[in-house]
């Protein structure tokens, strides 16, 4: 884990030499932060073995699979039963092109473990997500004499990040939005006028 925050900041009398002489009258400000993290999330998950994306679910410890086509139901309607595939295994003329048979194999193969490994049987790695903000800032205040001044400023951050989701998975399966980019921009021009100890208008 990573995380790097600085900044700076200068400011002063606006004075260009040779231009512009009015270090009394003219001021400047500039602001500017860097933010920047990087964060693994490091994790166990399970997926589908190779067998299993084969439909053979023989192996010990898995579930038994019922061939939902061979559903009978009572004539009184008390319940129903089906028949488990022959071996524990789903025939492979009933998986081409299923939706089920897709999404098994969009995820990515075991990297943990032995070919029987069913469960925590893939690491996801460091998995580092980052967080990237950038924010600058710059301002210039005029005085146009003892009754009338302004001011113009103007901001702008940008956030980047980069997330890989819990499980950094890839291909069909890959949940983030890399990079998730916001912009925030703004932009202020203001004028104060004193009219007499009392009054004032500001625009």
């Amino acid at each position: 884990h990573t995380l790097d925050d600085w900044g700076l900041t200068i400011g002063g009398p606006a004075s260009i030499p040779g231009l512009s002489n009015e270090k009394d009258k003219m001021f400047f400000f500039f602001s500017y932060e860097n933010y920047h993290e990087v964060q693994p999330t490091p994790g166990l998950t399970t997926v589908p073995t190779v067998a299993e994306r084969a439909g053979n679910f023989s192996a010990a410890g898995e579930p038994a699979i019922y061939d939902p086509y061979s559903t009978v139901c009572t004539s009184a309607g008390s319940g129903c039963t089906r028949t488990q595939f022959p071996g524990n295994i789903i025939p492979q003329s009933r998986l081409a092109n299923s939706p089920g048979f897709q999404i098994a194999n969009a995820f990515p193969l075991p990297n943990v473990g032995s070919a029987a490994t069913l469960v925590n049987n893939y690491s996801t790695g460091s998995n580092t997500s980052e967080d990237h903000f950038q924010n600058f800032q710059g301002r210039v205040d005029r005085a146009f004499g003892e009754k009338e001044r302004a001011y113009v400023r103007y901001s702008h951050g940008r956030r980047n990040q980069y997330d890989h989701g819990s499980f950094n998975f890839t291909g069909p399966l890959f949940d983030a939005q890399d990079p998730l980019s916001r912009s925030n921009d703004s932009a202020v021009v203001d004028s104060i006028t004193t009219f007499n100890p009392h009054i004032l208008m500001d625009l």
